[in-house]
């Protein structure tokens, strides 16, 4: 339930601040998701590193991220809100640090454990407190902050890789630093979720945080609202009966979890984390040969900025639409690649089959000009003045050392619109499209199975790249993504807008319209005077 009276200004103030100190939890290991981008350019070198080697190191921490993600749960209800955000900073500085100073294989392998650990733990800490602590009228811009921190790690990261280049123990220092600096501040600045404080019986202490919370010194402008969470807890108790693992056999509950995790898996097919832990081993793959670490900032930035974009318009526009418009503009842009890839292969491989013969040209010379494939310097010649142009061929820019745009490009808009849909939309189905019955077990699995598919994805990636060539990779990438797409279309429902038991209703087979809302709708949607209340939560110490 929201205050009685207009929320205050600095109410509104501490709520925004309180929520993203908290999702900055995720910052440094963030940082720890983009690191191998650039670290193992010189790690290679320096520690002499082989391609298996390599691999693990870039993969090692999505192995371990899954472990975090189910501690994470437990702990939060356990031990609170605030005392998760503070813990994830022990292992990630640890894990840096061992990075950092005098490391060795043996310490950096373990460092990337400790902070793949860190990324699980917090994954969802953030977004919970996010929930629980604001208003109905910020939540749902605020709950998007760990997906925005992420990005801004990355972002950090690769723009620290840009400037010190081959000192990648001072980025790992500085990752430790951050890690350690926000804990200090979410220790000193941010109050207990005042939900977990009345769920576990601290009601005193649950005042002052509200109070705190709202911008108020007065007990009569939260009283309602807390006497909603004190209402919400004896829900609580009653809503946490049964077993949810047996829930997971009804069609409410074992078709979105069948669909979601296709859906996760159609995400890491399509090599959007490839992308970011080899950023520039990918942006080198993909026929990019000048500035990469330029590029590969820029990169950083873009996906930052389309994460906003992409979180409003799958607001306003749904998340469905939002998922198909993203893979359908990812699809052309990998074959794209592709296609340019294995032109540059016939220039390396004389032997291999040439597209480029009389008879080909003859045929294609319209559609190949304009994709700026290699033709023979005569063609060019011939074309120039009829276009009044001229066109510069991709042997050429290579032979000169430029990039040629086609390529460049083809993988900023692959960013784009893979990060606008396909990066963030799966993670928000998470807390809408399962039943409240199973979430928290559905929730875990699907987020295990994400990191997994994430590990075998970037663990392999070099493997791929050397048995099937770039070309190989990037055709792979973009056939995914087309079947992808046409997964969405059939099986994906359109959740924004509805309600929990509309999406619920829908996957039970049954078109009988709902005749209310359970607790929890009442609770996070509004109840019978319009005022949205606080999220139901389930006591630590019962049986769900």
């Amino acid at each position: 339930m929201e205050p009685d009276s207009k929320p205050s200004t600095n109410g509104i103030i501490v709520q925004i601040l309180c929520s993203l100190l908290a999702c900055s939890a995720i910052l440094s290991p963030g940082m720890n998701m983009g690191y191998s981008a650039f670290a193992l350019k010189y790690m290679r070198t320096q520690l002499h590193l082989s391609t298996d080697q390599e691999t693990w190191i870039a993969s090692l921490s999505n192995l371990v991220t899954p472990i975090g993600c189910l501690l994470s749960g437990p702990i939060l209800e356990r031990y609170g809100r605030k005392f998760t955000l503070i813990l994830v900073s022990v292992p990630c500085s640890i894990g840096w640090f061992l990075m950092a100073f005098e490391p060795t294989l043996t310490r950096i392998y373990i460092g990337r454990i400790l902070t793949g650990l860190a990324t699980g733990l917090a994954s969802t800490p953030g977004s919970v407190y996010a929930a629980e602590c604001t208003l109905s009228t910020l939540r749902g811009y605020l709950m998007s902050g760990s997906t925005v921190f992420i990005s801004l790690g990355i972002l950090v990261v690769n723009v620290l890789g840009l400037v010190f280049k081959d000192n990648w123990q001072i980025v790992a220092a500085i990752g430790g630093g951050v890690s350690l600096v926000v804990a200090f501040i979410t220790l000193i600045f941010v109050p207990e979720s005042p939900v977990w404080l009345v769920t576990n019986g601290y009601e005193s202490r649950a005042t002052k945080s509200l109070k705190t919370l709202r911008g108020t010194s007065r007990t009569q402008v939260i009283q309602k609202e807390l006497s909603a969470m004190l209402a919400n807890k004896r829900k609580a108790v009653a809503h946490a009966q049964g077993n949810m693992w047996s829930n997971l056999h009804r069609p409410e509950a074992y078709k979105p979890l069948i669909i979601l995790n296709v859906f996760f898996l159609f995400q890491q097919l399509t090599g959007i984390y490839v992308a970011v832990s080899y950023t520039l081993d990918f942006v080198k793959d993909s026929g990019v040969t000048k500035d990469i670490g330029f590029i590969a900032v820029l990169l950083g930035a873009l996906r930052l900025g389309v994460i906003f974009l992409g979180t409003c318009c799958s607001k306003t526009l749904g998340r469905r639409f939002t998922a198909i418009v993203s893979g359908v503009g990812m699809t052309p842009c990998l074959l794209l690649l592709a296609f340019d890839r294995y032109q540059n292969q016939i220039r390396v491989q004389p032997d291999a089959p040439n597209f480029n013969s009389p008879l080909f040209l003859a045929t294609n010379l319209t559609s190949s000009s304009l994709l700026n494939t290699s033709l023979s310097s005569n063609v060019t010649t011939t074309l120039a003045p009829l276009v009044n142009i001229t066109l510069p061929s991709v042997a050429g820019q290579a032979a000169a050392g430029q990039t040629s745009w086609v390529p460049l490009a083809a993988i900023i808009l692959y960013i784009v619109f893979s990060t606008f849909g396909f990066l963030i939309i799966p993670w928000s189905l998470l807390g809408e499209i399962y039943p409240a019955k199973c979430r928290d077990v559905a929730c875990g699995i699907t987020a295990c199975l994400a990191y997994l598919f994430n590990f075998a994805m970037v663990k392999y990636y070099p493997y791929m790249s050397r048995s099937i060539g770039s070309y190989g990779v990037f055709c792979f990438y973009g056939i995914m993504a087309f079947i992808g797409t046409i997964f969405v279309i059939i099986f994906l429902p359109e959740t924004q807008g509805k309600t929990l038991t509309e999406i619920e209703q829908y996957f039970m087979g049954s078109n009988a319209r709902p005749s209310g809302r359970t607790d929890e709708e009442v609770s996070l949607n509004g109840g019978a005077n319009g005022h949205a209340k606080v999220p139901i939560v389930r006591p630590a110490n019962r049986a769900s």
